[in-house]
């Protein structure tokens, strides 16, 4: 058997092995595959297969297959990787100069492709003026598919190469903010316990870099506090849980009067807190205002929970301001103890980062990631910590 493909601009078929194919007019295409028999005839008959009746040779055409049924849902239009990064690029810079050095190339050649692709699409795709650039409707569009083409594609390639190493087929890469560890633990053990096996990378760093990195597929979910900044576009987000912020000592301070720091307290005692000027300081200054204390001058300004802990861990009478999840195993184990707690509603809210994609569903363990750290999150177990 040999596939062929037809030719018929007035709805008759017509037999061509070399040709494209056409049904209807120029602009409505539907994929026809004919299957002949092109061994030689037999007294002028042929079979339409080994085991089949005979057939005459002169009807060529044995079966028709169309792809799809409906000849107006065929796209009629071939994208260009190349061409959807290039322009990519141009949407994400904010000009065609911008992207060129981006890609080390001529701004002639970035020119060419963004005009060539837009010929091809039949649709403007930039609005161009002195100040640069400016995406259409359909530019916007268009950046948001090849968003998720290059997530895809970047995610492809990272499990191919798990494959070709001969190490796990399955790999999950998670990113979160330097010190944010929580829950994320005993998340990450409950996923290893329904997908044995699977290759788990942790990358820490800043929200933006992690942010770039996700949007770009380097990685699958970023884990981080939600809600107090734009997201970049291509990028979707979804709660978690809540926690809250609490004022934390170590065992040694001192019993506070009925369980609750007074102002004398809060004026006598060495503090940790962050930066002045700083987004968690604003947080700091909020849980004072509901606690009804006067917000304290601290002797150290730091956001480095190492150095936190330790100086709460060392025995001297210094306080904190800390979400309280961050802190949950020495709570557990009696080491530190809160003395205040301000709303759930004053901390932003745990939730994940992920890539928008075109079906609007996340990939199966990226899904079954976001599952277990709902589990643990809202386990009793992990309340009680």
């Amino acid at each position: 058997m040999r596939s062929a493909r037809v030719s018929h601009p007035q709805t008759a078929a017509a037999v061509s092995r070399d040709g494209l194919v056409d049904a209807g007019p120029a602009d409505m295409r539907a994929n026809l595959v004919i299957e002949t028999d092109v061994s030689p005839p037999l007294d002028g008959f042929q079979r339409k297969n080994p085991q089949g009746p005979w057939r005459r040779a002169t009807d060529p055409v044995t079966k028709i297959y169309e792809f799809p049924a409906r000849m107006d849902a065929v796209a009629t239009v071939r994208l260009n990787y190349n061409h959807v990064m290039v322009f990519l690029d141009v949407a994400e810079a904010g000009s065609i100069n911008a992207a060129a050095d981006v890609r080390c190339v001529a701004q002639s050649a970035v020119s060419r492709i963004v005009r060539e692709l837009e010929l091809s699409l039949k649709v403007s795709l930039l609005q161009r003026h002195a100040r640069g650039i400016e995406l259409t409707e359909s530019g916007k569009i268009l950046a948001e598919f090849a968003r998720t083409i290059r997530a895809e594609g970047n995610s492809a390639c990272r499990q191919l190469d798990l494959a070709r190493s001969g190490t796990s087929s399955v790999s999950l890469s998670v990113g979160m903010p330097s010190g944010l560890a929580g829950f994320i633990p005993q998340a990450f053990i409950r996923f290893e316990e329904q997908v044995p096996g699977c290759r788990i990378v942790l990358q820490e760093g800043s929200k933006d870099a992690l942010f770039t990195a996700v949007t770009k597929g380097e990685l699958d979910i970023v884990v981080c506090r939600i809600g107090d900044s734009d997201l970049p576009a291509g990028l979707s987000e979804e709660l978690i849980y809540r926690d809250a912020l609490v004022v934390l000592a170590g065992r040694a301070y001192k019993t506070v009067e009925h369980g609750r720091l007074s102002a004398a307290d809060v004026q006598a005692a060495s503090w940790v807190l962050p930066p002045r000027g700083s987004p968690p300081y604003k947080d700091v200054v909020t849980v004072f205002q509901e606690l009804g204390l006067p917000v304290p001058a601290p002797k150290i300004e730091t956001t480095s929970l190492v150095l936190i802990k330790e100086l709460l861990l060392s025995g001297h009478e210094w306080l904190a301001v800390i979400p309280r999840d961050l802190f949950r195993a020495e709570l557990r184990a009696r080491q530190l103890q809160i003395l205040g707690k301000a709303a759930e509603s004053t901390l932003q809210p745990m939730g994940i980062v992920v890539p928008r994609r075109a079906s609007g569903s996340m990939s199966r363990h990226v899904a079954l990631f976001v599952e277990c750290l709902k589990e643990v999150s809202a386990s009793e177990k992990w309340r009680k910590r």
